[in-house]
């Protein structure tokens, strides 16, 4: 009796640690940022957006005056202005498209 709890527990644990999991599809957002002077702005910018919730990556580029933010949450986007406004920045988002996690995100 008892070895065949035992093997009914395993059984149950690994069933449980092999149950799928969803995974949300990842939005990317572009954001044009105007003030930006130098890397310390690029990585102050790059820190305070990771810190949004619902924030899965970002590249702050100061050539180009932009940043593209990956999203697993849409209620980040007005957070994400509020954060790096706080900083001293314009910004403002672009565009956006939704891509499927593992799919060129």
């Amino acid at each position: 009796m008892r070895r065949i709890l035992l093997l009914a527990s395993v059984a149950l644990l690994l069933a449980a640690c092999t149950a799928r999991t969803e995974t949300k599809p990842v939005r990317t957002v572009q954001f044009s940022i105007q003030g930006m002077t130098c890397n310390h702005c690029v990585e102050a910018i790059t820190a305070e957006m990771r810190d949004v919730p619902g924030v899965s990556g970002c590249d702050v580029s100061l050539e180009g005056e932009s940043a593209t933010v990956r999203l697993t949450d849409d209620a980040a986007v007005p957070k994400i202005v509020e954060a790096v406004s706080r900083l001293g920045y314009e910004i403002a988002p672009r565009d956006s498209e939704t891509v499927p996690v593992g799919h060129g995100a």
